[in-house]
C-alpha cells in the first residue's frame, strides 16, 4: 500500500488543461528610450477559433514574463510556443539575452522558429483583422517544411541562432516579415547577423540560394530568364578547400536540374541557351551576395565551418575578422534541362 501511494505522489503538480494557457506565438519588442523588453502572447482560443494576446513590459525578459504570469488567471505554458518575433530595433542591439533564456530556461523549445519584424511587434501580435478565414494556427505553417515554407524563407531555429553567437566560423540569417495586406505575414527577405546583432538585408532571391547552398531544397522553385520560365527540381553543392597565397580559396560547384515551365518567345528555344541564361543569373546572384556577406563580415554561408579541418586553432579564432575578408569563392553552376514537355527545343 505505501509502495502505491509514492507511486501516485509523481503528478503532485499537474494542471489541467482548462487552468493552463498555450501560446503559439511569442513577441519581443524593444522600448529604446525606456531600454525595456516588452513581451507579448499570441493565445489561441480552442472554444471560439480565434486568439488573444497577453503582454507585459520589465528590463529583463524573464522579469517580463513573470510580470504576465502574475496577471493571468490560468498557468502560461511556453512548450507550445512555435515561433517568436522580435523587432528590427532589437535585432540590431542584439538577440543574445533572448537566446540565453530560451537554452538555459527550457521553458521553449530549443527548436523553436525565430523571425525579425519591421514595425510594431505587439500591435502584429494583437492584430484581429480577418484577411481569411482560417484558425489560430495557420500562420504558423508559413515556416513549416511540411506545408508552406519555400527556399525564399530563411528557416533559423534558437539552437542554431545559439551555437553560430559562440561560434567564431559562423552566422545566422533570420526572415523578415510584416504585417501582410491579404494574409497575416508578408515576407521582406532576410536579415543578415554577426554574432547576436543584425547588421543587414538580403532579398528573398537571395535567401534561396543561401538555402540551396546550406542544401535546404524542395522541388518546385521557379527561376525566370531571358527566354523561358524553369523550374528547378533537384540541387547539389560541391566544396573543396585549398589555400593560395595565405588566403583561403573555396571552389563551389551547383549542380541543378530544371524542366522547362513556360517558353516566352514562341519561337523553337534552344537548350544551351537555358542553360547559360540560368547559370549566368545564379552566379552573378550568388558573386553580389559574397560582396555583401563579406562587407558586413557576416559568414552566413559557414565557409568558416567548410574550411574548419585545414584551420589551426588560432586560425578558427582569427577567421571572422581576418581570414574571411580575405575568403576567394570560386562559384560555378552546371544546369541540367530536363523534360520540356511539349515545349519544342533545339538540340
Amino acid at each position: 500500500m505505501t509502495t502505491m501511494l509514492m507511486a501516485l505522489t509523481g503528478c503532485w503538480d499537474s494542471k489541467p488543461v482548462d487552468k493552463r494557457l498555450l501560446p503559439l506565438i511569442m513577441g519581443v519588442d524593444l522600448d529604446e528610450e525606456k531600454n525595456t523588453y516588452i513581451v507579448s502572447l499570441r493565445i489561441p482560443d480552442p472554444l471560439s477559433g480565434s486568439f488573444y494576446s497577453a503582454h507585459a513590459e520589465a528590463y529583463t525578459f524573464s522579469e517580463a514574463l513573470d510580470r504576465m504570469r502574475m496577471n493571468e488567471e490560468r498557468s502560461i505554458d511556453l512548450l507550445h510556443v512555435s515561433l517568436v518575433l522580435v523587432s528590427e530595433a532589437l535585432a540590431k542591439k542584439g538577440i543574445e539575452d533572448i537566446t540565453q533564456y530560451i537554452m538555459r530556461a527550457r521553458e521553449l523549445k530549443s527548436k523553436v522558429t525565430l523571425a525579425v519584424v519591421r514595425g510594431n511587434v505587439a500591435k502584429l501580435i494583437s492584430d484581429q483583422s480577418k484577411k481569411r478565414k482560417e484558425s489560430s494556427t495557420e500562420m504558423l505553417d508559413l515556416f513549416n517544411t511540411s506545408a508552406g515554407w519555400t527556399p525564399n524563407i530563411a528557416l533559423t531555429h534558437a539552437w542554431e541562432v545559439y551555437r553560430d553567437i559562440l561560434s567564431p566560423t559562423a552566422d545566422i540569417v533570420l526572415p523578415i516579415i510584416n504585417k501582410g495586406t491579404e494574409t497575416m505575414f508578408q515576407m521582406e527577405g532576410s536579415a543578415l547577423f554577426h554574432n547576436d546583432r543584425m547588421v543587414g538585408f538580403i532579398s528573398s532571391d537571395e535567401t534561396m540560394l543561401y538555402n540551396l547552398f546550406h542544401g535546404r531544397f524542395i522541388s518546385g522553385i521557379v527561376e525566370v530568364t531571358e527566354s523561358a520560365s524553369l523550374q528547378i527540381v533537384d540541387a547539389n553543392v560541391k566544396n573543396q578547400t585549398s589555400w593560395e597565397g595565405g588566403s583561403p580559396k573555396i571552389k563551389s560547384t551547383m549542380e541543378l536540374k530544371a524542366i522547362v515551365l513556360e517558353a516566352k518567345a514562341k519561337n523553337v528555344l534552344d537548350n544551351r541557351i537555358l542553360k547559360r541564361e540560368l547559370e549566368q543569373l545564379l552566379e552573378k546572384r550568388f558573386q553580389l551576395l559574397f560582396i555583401k556577406i563579406k562587407q558586413e563580415h557576416s559568414d552566413i554561408l559557414m565557409t568558416g565551418v567548410i574550411f574548419r579541418k585545414k584551420l589551426t586553432q588560432s586560425q578558427i579564432d582569427e577567421w571572422e575578422n581576418q581570414l574571411f575578408p580575405k575568403l576567394v569563392i570560386d562559384f560555378r553552376t552546371v544546369v541540367d534541362i530536363r523534360n520540356t514537355g511539349d515545349i519544342k527545343m533545339r538540340e
